[in-house]
């Protein structure tokens, strides 16, 4: 994975506060600039640009809008963003070199699944019995409510989960965050999930769509490439449904008070099965 694909030091970024810039016929002014970190890789993989596009406090709560720099770009008409012509210059640039990476990461990727998974799992297991050979986030966001994310680095005979529960409401904005270790059986559920879900050859079209429901997004990486997936509202029976099944009993044993469980409770509801998690 590549560092930073900006050229520009932080000092150089935060030349933007108090510029204009513009996003869909609308004016906004950029009040701050910080690192962006991937959560997934512990690293800083660009900028994080906060943009106060003035909308009414009343009808707009969260007025300040936030923009991953370069990639949120991707979809703008970069010209006509505001932004001064080096930093467009840099935001190409930096675009260009994720493309690259992500076409290398695809071949590369196809050269992994040709390998059956348990060779695949023997292998990396092989080569190393301290660093975490697997990694996987996850983030489940019921519509409208909060979100659990959780953070796994599994090794050959243990690992570690990082879990944080947003709680998201009207009145009141609460973030729950645990950390442990993981025991070795917990290890053994990961890999027979593996075995059955094949996170690096797995395919999924989003074919349901709607307002009300979960937003299943992974990130899984094991030390060769990394592969993103998303799934909307998995069912029982699907390799999704399992994967949010196995994350779930953490939450549940993890976040004990009251207020937490009523939570999950209601994200709970949202998942259309008749099996206890």
């Amino acid at each position: 994975m590549f560092e930073n694909p900006s050229d520009f030091t932080l000092r150089k970024m935060k030349e933007l506060i108090g510029r204009k810039i513009y996003r869909n016929g609308e004016e906004g002014t950029v009040i701050n600039v910080d690192y962006s970190e991937n959560v997934y890789f512990g690293m800083i993989d660009g900028y994080c640009i906060h943009v106060d596009f003035g909308r009414s406090a009343e009808q707009f709560p969260g007025n300040i809008s936030w923009l991953r720099y370069p990639i949120s770009f991707k979809h703008w008409d970069i010209p006509s963003s505001g932004l001064p012509a080096e930093f467009i210059e840099d935001v190409i640039t930096g675009l260009k070199r994720i493309e690259d990476f992500e076409s290398l990461n695809t071949e590369k990727l196809k050269s992994v699944v040709a390998v059956p998974v348990e060779d695949r799992i023997i292998q990396r297991t092989s080569e190393s019995s301290d660093y975490p050979l697997f990694r996987l986030f996850t983030d489940i966001s019921p519509a409208f409510m909060g979100s659990c994310t959780a953070l796994f680095n599994i090794g050959a005979m243990g690992g570690n989960i990082r879990l944080t529960m947003d709680t998201l409401s009207l009145r009141s904005y609460q973030v729950h965050e645990v950390a442990r270790r993981l025991r070795r059986t917990e290890v053994d559920d990961f890999y027979a999930l593996y075995r059955k879900f094949d996170f690096l050859a797995h395919e999924r079209s989003i074919d349901r769509q709607g307002l009300d429901g979960i937003s299943l997004h992974s990130v899984f990486y094991d030390g060769n490439v990394y592969r993103f997936y998303h799934c909307w509202c998995p069912e029982e029976g699907e390799v999704e449904f399992d994967l949010v099944k196995y994350l779930y009993r953490f939450f549940r044993e993890c976040f004990t008070s009251d207020e937490a469980q009523d939570d999950l409770d209601k994200i709970r509801g949202y998942f259309h099965c008749n099996e206890v998690f």
